[in-house]
């Protein structure tokens, strides 16, 4: 979520994995922030969350950018409507009652779309991974 977010920060052509990797350090480095004053609570230390994410492994890294091409495959074949939908959710900061209200709709009817809307992009991008020659080598989305 917070990747999502923060997308439009990410340099297109630059290493993706990179700026996920220090985007997330950076994510989980505030959260221990946050939590080290409840004392009832094991926090790793920096130096131990460090040497993890130096250790992580990187194999996955074809698979995630496969995965990232579909999504914005997926995203493209919604509707309008939808893709404001998510972007709201997950991009704008405003929440889901916020939303409900400027558009006089109920917030759980929201929710309800926002769950079936993830449940779509997961079946979407599911068969667009199983597709063998997935992503094809002149394909737009995979070249930006």
């Amino acid at each position: 979520v917070t990747l999502w977010k923060k997308r439009d920060k990410y340099q297109p052509g630059s290493n993706f994995k990179a700026w996920a990797f220090s985007t997330a350090r950076y994510h989980v480095m505030n959260a221990r922030r946050k939590l080290i004053t409840d004392s009832s609570r094991l926090i790793f230390s920096e130096e131990l969350i460090s040497i993890l994410a130096d250790e992580s492994p990187y194999e996955n890294e074809p698979v995630v950018e496969r995965k990232l091409a579909a999504l914005q495959l997926c995203l493209g074949e919604m509707s309008c409507k939808n893709r404001e939908l998510l972007k709201v959710r997950y991009s704008d900061g405003i929440t889901i009652e916020e939303y409900a209200r400027q558009n006089q709709r109920n917030p759980g009817t929201i929710r309800a779309t926002l769950r079936r809307l993830r449940a779509i992009l997961l079946h979407c991008v599911k068969i667009k991974m199983r597709k063998e020659s997935w992503p094809p080598e002149n394909d737009a989305v995979h070249q930006n």
